[in-house]
């Protein structure tokens, strides 16, 4: 049913309702998108998505061209994909559907590992913190001395082992 917006030329689409007053049609939209994660193998990971819209559109989940969610368990809303073990990378789609349209945001789980220990360097050890390069040069040290370095891979999911 089309109705008249009060003071303008322009008529604004309303959903009917069982109550005597119409209700305003919104097509779905997201309200928290599912977001990137990089995880280690073996882990968990939740994603997480919340639609909104009028009528409040169902929620499902898509890994690739499969669908995750059951269509008669597709929760209204929001839906949370709780992922577990993750072996291998993999993009997952949430998908947001009601009578006015379908909308989709997709997530990448990106599975990284520690990263290997450095190879090719002295049997040597002396700590050094806040290195961000691949070389680094020691001053001070004294003649005929004895010293000892390992140097270590660090990346966004921790410190590897030394090398």
């Amino acid at each position: 049913m089309w109705k008249k917006s009060r003071g303008t030329d322009r008529p604004r689409k309303y959903c009917s309702s069982k109550s005597r007053y119409g209700v305003r049609c919104i097509p779905p939209r997201f309200s928290i998108p599912p977001t990137n994660h990089e995880v280690m193998p073996g882990s968990s990971v939740n994603l997480i998505c919340v639609a909104k819209g009028t009528p409040v559109p169902y929620v499902k989940w898509l890994k690739g061209e499969i669908e995750l969610t059951k269509e008669d368990e597709m929760p209204i809303g929001w839906n949370i994909l709780k992922l577990t073990i993750v072996k291998e990378s993999a993009n997952y789609t949430c998908v947001a559907m009601s009578s006015l349209g379908m909308i989709k945001a997709t997530a990448q789980v990106s599975v990284k590992a520690l990263p290997k220990p450095p190879t090719n360097l002295s049997h040597s050890f002396q700590e050094v913190d806040g290195v961000a390069t691949t070389s680094y040069s020691i001053g001070g040290l004294s003649p005929y001395s004895e010293y000892e370095f390992r140097v270590m891979a660090v990346n966004n999911i921790g410190r590897g082992p030394p090398s």
